[in-house]
């Protein structure tokens, strides 16, 4: 309230003023006999409601102008953009690894079912040359899955990451499918 009456201490002097000439103006004009108390108190209310449309017109296009600075100030630039953009391709691979990890427990829990031991699902000799059963088929398309993951991460995470990556994993080679 102190800030307040501080900052409009000009225009509530005015008001006061203004009021106290009506108020006057009135008591002179009914000594004289003349009552135009009505006409006084239009005039009155008209300037009123303009002084208050003036002072939501002004306090409109300095809150405007203060939000469009500050609109100006947080405006994205090129590099913060890019950061933003591989903060989603990252949060994305996130999420698609843990797909992976819940379709490799899928895949165990089909080897569990037929008492089959899993082999290591991306080792180089762990497929069989010729996948016909229903357990290998499912182990190859994870290792399929796996292998678009391994392209997404390359194309999306820094070369040093990439180096790490694909020297500890190598890439492996394509057994012949039987039937499909």
């Amino acid at each position: 309230m102190k800030d307040w009456l501080i900052k409009y201490w000009i225009p509530l002097c005015a008001l006061f003023v203004a009021c106290l000439s009506l108020y006057l103006n009135l008591q002179n004009w009914k000594r004289q006999g003349t009552n135009q108390t009505v006409l006084a108190l239009n005039i009155a209310v008209t300037f009123v409601m303009l002084g208050i449309l003036l002072i939501a017109i002004i306090t409109f296009y300095s809150r405007n102008k203060k939000l469009a600075e500050k609109l100006r100030q947080c405006e994205l630039t090129g590099p913060v953009a890019d950061q933003i953009k591989k903060v989603g391709k990252l949060e994305s691979l996130a999420g698609r690894a843990d797909r992976l990890a819940q379709y490799l427990e899928e895949v165990w829990h089909e080897f569990d079912k037929e008492k089959k031991t899993m082999p290591n699902p991306i080792g180089l000799r762990s497929m069989p040359d010729v996948i016909d059963q229903w357990t290998d088929k499912q182990l190859w398309r994870f290792r399929i899955r796996y292998q678009d993951y391994l392209g997404s991460m390359e194309a999306t995470i820094c070369s040093t990451a990439k180096r790490f990556l694909f020297t500890a994993n190598p890439p492996f080679s394509a057994p012949d499918f039987a039937g499909n």
